[in-house]
């Protein structure tokens, strides 16, 4: 399973549209905060990179991305590590980047953004 919006289902007690609301401010700030995590990692910024990641980790935790939590986790620690090894990183943020494209695009296609 790529995702779950049972949890925001829960919440939204039967309304849809905040259903759809929801996930589309996470496929636009879920894109923004990916850009910013590569951006980070081309210049070696890690707080950049920890700052986009923290932000993403609800979000992920909610729509249950499992391939995700453990991912944006490790780029939200290592970005911030006393010695940050950035060809390690870059290869996680590739991941991610993946990861989160494939979501937006199975999302948009469910809810008909």
């Amino acid at each position: 399973m790529l995702y779950s919006s049972e949890n925001i289902e829960a919440i939204a007690n039967g309304d849809i549209s905040f259903v759809k609301s929801i996930i589309e401010i996470f496929i636009e700030t879920s894109s923004s905060c990916v850009v910013q995590i590569n951006k980070g990692i081309e210049l070696k910024d890690g707080k950049l990179i920890n700052y986009n990641a923290h932000q993403l980790k609800p979000s992920i935790d909610l729509l249950e991305i499992n391939d995700g939590k453990e991912l944006v986790r490790t780029l939200e620690t290592e970005s911030m590590l006393e010695i940050v090894d950035f060809d390690l990183l870059a290869i996680k943020a590739a991941s991610f980047s993946q990861l989160i494209e494939t979501v937006n695009a199975a999302l948009k296609s469910d809810f008909s953004i």
